[in-house]
């Protein structure tokens, strides 16, 4: 989506709305009749310098829907609660895009999350009186990951489909590998360069750039078998610039910056060819990935703090749902009910 794009097409202009309290904190200059459009755009462009651009375009798509609907379903009502509401019932219903799968509450969350940043930011400014988003709580999500991770087996049946004596099959070998030895995210891997990897006295590491980050301020650990596996991908591009992407598409149109979602289709290829997601595993997907690097971490003695790193995890307690969920099937009191 282009930063450049025009809101007023898709969001009224006269909907009813608190008169600004004051325009002593505006970060523009108002003229005339109090208008959303025109903080819609000051919002957006705030989160244009301050958030990386997944992020940026993530609080647009987001807002823009929500102004959507407010146009096309309660344009009677003011920037209120009862709106918010209705928002949230709204969400509950919805279908994911282009399919006919509901929106999974982690998402419903999210969708508020930020319509409560947006709602309270007017606040914050004095545009409106109060936060109506302030009573609106989100979906409870139960703590616990939806995915499951791979055994060692699994593991060398997808990296065995790769044909390592072709070049697409060699990228594609080092790819999994990254993910599967460092645990990072898709997003991450998309936006990395060659020259991201360095050396250290203490070994290489990689650079990167992690989810909602604007600058590669986080590292993970290169093992010595995931170094020769990219070291040999590498060489069949030649000399590639630091600046290059590490990862290129190849093909039709080669050359360019694997994006997440092809990275998302290569992965779930790899799976699917290796019999490891079929109709029968829909919890293994191409997150599982990380959680495969962080369930063999664990079960080789790395301390919970070191995966947390790993995994650069805002909280603790994220990473400990892993080794719950570990220590819940392994010690189940399940097995220790009399035989019957």
């Amino acid at each position: 989506m282009a930063d450049n794009h025009n809101d007023s097409a898709l969001i009224p202009t006269k909907i009813p709305i608190p008169v600004p309290l004051s325009n002593t904190f505006s970060p523009v200059s108002l003229q005339g009749p109090f208008q959303l459009p025109t903080l819609l755009g000051v919002f957006c462009s705030l989160h244009r310098t301050e958030h990386a651009p997944d992020t940026r375009r993530l609080y647009e798509t987001v807002i823009r829907r929500f102004m959507h609907f407010w146009q096309t379903t309660h344009p009677d009502l003011s920037f209120n609660s009862e709106l918010m509401v209705s928002w949230k019932e709204d969400l509950q219903i919805t279908c994911v895009p282009g399919t006919n799968r509901p929106m999974t509450l982690k998402s419903q969350q999210l969708y508020l999350s930020l319509i409560r940043n947006f709602s309270g930011w007017l606040h914050a400014h004095r545009y409106i009186r109060f936060n109506p988003m302030e009573s609106i709580r989100g979906p409870k999500i139960r703590p616990g990951y939806k995915r499951d991770s791979l055994t060692t087996e699994q593991v060398q049946r997808v990296l065995a489909v790769c044909d390592d004596t072709k070049p697409q099959g060699i990228r594609d070998k080092a790819l999994l590998y990254v993910l599967l030895k460092t645990g990072i995210r898709e997003i991450s891997v998309s936006r990395a360069n060659v020259g991201d990897i360095r050396t250290t006295p203490d070994g290489w590491v990689f650079d990167i750039q992690g989810k909602g980050r604007k600058a590669k301020d986080e590292i993970v650990v290169l093992v010595p078998e995931v170094k020769t596996l990219l070291d040999r991908y590498l060489e069949t591009r030649g000399a590639p610039h630091a600046d290059e992407p590490l990862f290129l598409t190849m093909g039709v149109r080669q050359g360019h910056r694997l994006t997440t979602r092809t990275i998302r289709f290569l992965i779930t290829q790899a799976l699917r060819l290796a019999s490891v997601k079929t109709s029968l595993t829909p919890r293994i997907t191409g997150h599982s990935l990380r959680h495969t690097a962080a369930t063999m971490a664990l079960d080789n003695g790395a301390p919970l703090t070191a995966v947390r790193d790993m995994l650069h995890h805002a909280s603790i307690s994220q990473t400990n749902q892993y080794l719950h969920t570990q220590n819940r099937i392994r010690e189940g009191a399940e097995r220790l009910i009399t035989q019957y």
